[in-house]
């Protein structure tokens, strides 16, 4: 295939002799026509095709996401995804598999950071990372700004690649990286505990940061880990829940000079149908006077109704998060961890979780996830700025009818094949779906990669599409859109 310039021919398309000519982002390439392939098939091509499936199933939970975040700008004559398949293809083994560590994204041109530990908290469900950048990183004296990409992937199964993308770009102090949590506590959530994890910094000064920002100017290279939980035996390869929280109650009882938290099990609630061959192993964190203590772990052997845990003579002052797991005789676990925080103190006094984990400096106030108007160092916004709030609302009349938020309807785009959509029109975008007003249409720009044909739109809205011209779509948003758009590599040359 040769590439063409100047315009050769005026620019044709489409075959002319034995010669086929195509355009692609403006790129205009001939390629000789093979009307016979005698063998399409050949083991050297089997395996091309077998290592591209790959990649394509590893990249293509990435295309929206961090694809997107760091080869945007690349190149201009082609896009994110075709730059990642082409930067990627070379990490794929010939046994088709991707190693997390191969990854290329971006232009890095820094050394990667060198990760001091990679820890998981499972108390909180929370990843902390500790690294050094070096004392030759472009790091600014006077105002730095230091962003973070943080890619998790868990274990995959069945060839389907799951990531965590959340944290596609933060804000954290120097040296660290929190993975966030929200104020809801749930009890069986342990999302953060990844298989293993890519971080990228992002060096920046803070006084010159105006604006849309390059972030592929100092650029590090990724730099790997894998997270090992604080606890030894901790783990997630549990799924049933042979006793789950609500089947514990608990209260405080009083000893001589001692504080005791004293746990009982209610085992209709649960499904242990032997006692003499199950136990829960106990481990508590507790949270007073501006410390944190981790207590000693317990053992309870489930043919006691009740299990007593001595926590010293000031801790029950505070509040404690539970992290329990279960065990048969032979010290086998036979069901998943579970976790209970523990509010109240022994004088009744309710302690929230986040305040507390604030007040003991238990993790960085970033990482915090707050409920709407508030935030982990200011606390409630509302209250912060009610004299600004009442000011503003005395502005206007409360008696004029307050304004009718257009109506918002999602497209839903996925892909097949070696190629992208471009979706115009739409008012703001997310991991999943592009949003667009009611009545509005979405201009869809298909951009196959090279060597590769657009097919068929497809899904249950393909048939509402329209063409506006080669390449290019329309579809118009009066409802929810689910649509696919299918591509496929061009018949190989021999």
């Amino acid at each position: 295939m040769a590439r063409l310039s100047n315009g050769f021919l005026g620019n044709a398309s489409g075959k002319i002799g034995n010669v086929v000519f195509a355009r692609w982002r403006n790129i205009f390439t001939a390629r000789q026509y093979q009307p016979d392939i005698q063998d399409a098939n050949t083991p050297a091509q089997q395996t091309q095709r077998t290592r591209m499936m790959a990649l394509l199933l590893f990249l293509k939970p990435l295309n929206k996401s961090f694809i997107r975040l760091f080869n945007a700008a690349l190149d201009k004559n082609s896009t994110p995804w075709a730059v990642a398949i082409k930067a990627n293809m070379k990490g794929v083994s010939p046994d088709a598999c991707m190693p997390m560590q191969k990854l290329t994204l971006g232009n890095p041109t820094i050394p990667a950071v060198k990760l001091l530990k990679a820890d998981y908290d499972p108390f909180i469900n929370q990843v902390v990372l500790n690294y050094t950048s070096g004392a030759n990183y472009p790091v600014p004296k006077s105002m730095p700004l230091v962003l973070a990409s943080v890619l998790g992937k868990y274990k995959s199964e069945n060839n389907q690649h799951l990531f965590d993308t959340r944290n596609s770009l933060r804000e954290q102090p120097a040296g660290f990286f929190f993975s966030s949590f929200t104020e809801g506590f749930k009890y069986d959530n342990y999302d953060n505990l990844w298989d293993a994890g890519l971080i990228w910094l992002m060096f920046f000064d803070a006084e010159k940061a105006i604006g849309q920002m390059n972030l592929n100017e100092n650029l590090s290279f990724p730099a790997s880990f894998v997270p090992v939980p604080i606890l030894d035996y901790f783990n997630t390869d549990y799924n049933n829940d042979a006793v789950p929280v609500e089947a514990l109650s608990w209260q405080y009882s009083e000893m001589p000079g001692e504080d005791v938290l004293v746990f009982t099990i209610d085992l209709e609630k649960t499904t242990i149908t032997d006692p003499e061959d199950a136990a829960i192993g106990l481990v508590l964190v507790s949270f007073n006077n501006e410390k944190f203590e981790y207590v000693k772990p317990e053992l309870w052997q489930l043919t006691e109704s009740s299990f007593s845990v001595v926590v010293g003579n000031d801790k029950a002052l505070g509040s404690f998060i539970l992290l329990y797991g279960v065990v048969n005789k032979d010290m086998e676990q036979i069901s998943r961890f579970n976790r209970l925080y523990i509010e109240e103190n022994i004088d009744g006094t309710v302690l929230p979780l986040f305040q507390q984990l604030f007040d003991t400096a238990y993790t960085h106030p970033l990482s915090f996830v707050l409920g709407g108007n508030t935030c982990g160092f200011c606390g409630s916004l509302d209250e912060l700025f009610s004299d600004f709030v009442s000011f503003w609302e005395s502005l206007y009349h409360k008696d004029d009818p307050p304004p009718v938020p257009p109506t918002v309807y999602k497209l839903s785009l996925a892909l097949v094949g070696p190629g992208d959509v471009i979706v115009e029109g739409c008012e703001y975008i997310d991991e999943f779906f592009y949003y667009f007003n009611d009545g509005e249409s979405a201009q869809l720009t298909v951009q196959p990669d090279e060597e590769a044909h657009f097919l068929e739109w497809q899904g249950p809205d393909a048939l509402d599409i329209t063409v506006k011209e080669t390449g290019v779509y329309y579809l118009l948003m009066s409802k929810d859109r689910d649509i696919t758009a299918a591509f496929e590599l061009d018949e190989p040359e021999v």
